[in-house]
């Protein structure tokens, strides 16, 4: 009979309210936000073993979605709707040991419900998806990690609608948003607007995933 000799390994989180669960571009670090505790939890991966985990405090309220970017920058939305000026994202830089600092603190997107986030693959613009306001709010990420809010209302999705996942196509030419059962689909301009070139709709309310390729 044989054995194998790998053991499966279980970390527990310390927080409430698990949203996002992800690794960076290499895979070496995993990163999870806990919106109820307002934390961002990550782990190192050495020989496949997490080690960790490291907790640091979100810059704002309730941290949801999130992606990795080039540098191990860190963009995070804050699904928060009780701020002044809507919902938020924040950057960090996170380093090998997975520490946190922060870069860019809860720069507003305008919009309510920022959930879901994604970056292009050279790191230059960032786009969340806003589920209370049925928008997708752009960023500008520059070298060193900082935000600056391109457009609040970059692009919609169909009114009444709850923008949820988004995904880039291979080489980030198009950005794909799910909402209430319809994939709309944009063009991604050099300066990182977007043009809506489509839908597609009749798919399940139920539908929450996306990925594209």
């Amino acid at each position: 009979m044989f054995l194998s000799p790998y053991r499966p390994s279980r970390k527990v989180l310390t927080g409430t309210g698990p949203a996002e669960v992800s690794f960076n571009l290499d895979g070496t670090l995993l990163a999870v936000t806990e919106k109820t505790s307002n934390t961002i939890v990550v782990f190192s991966i050495d020989a496949g073993k997490l080690i960790g985990p490291f907790i640091s405090a979100s810059a704002g309220q309730e941290p949801f979605g999130f992606a990795f970017g080039p540098h191990n920058f860190l963009l995070v939305t804050e699904a928060f709707n009780g701020a002044p000026n809507g919902s938020s994202v924040s950057s960090y830089q996170a380093d090998a040991g997975g520490g946190l600092r922060l870069i860019t603190a809860s720069l507003s997107t305008t919009q309510t419900a920022a959930c879901w986030l994604a970056i292009t693959g050279n790191g230059r613009f960032a786009y969340a998806a806003n589920a209370g306001s049925a928008s997708i709010s752009s960023y500008a990420v520059a070298p060193d990690g900082s935000l600056a809010l391109l457009n609040a209302i970059a692009g919609s999705t169909p009114a009444g609608s709850s923008p949820q996942d988004l995904a880039l196509s291979a080489g980030s030419q198009y950005l794909y948003n799910l909402a209430s059962g319809t994939i709309s689909e944009f063009q991604i301009a050099a300066d990182g607007s977007l043009t809506p070139i489509g839908s597609i709709t009749g798919l399940p309310a139920s539908t929450v995933g996306l990925q594209a390729r």
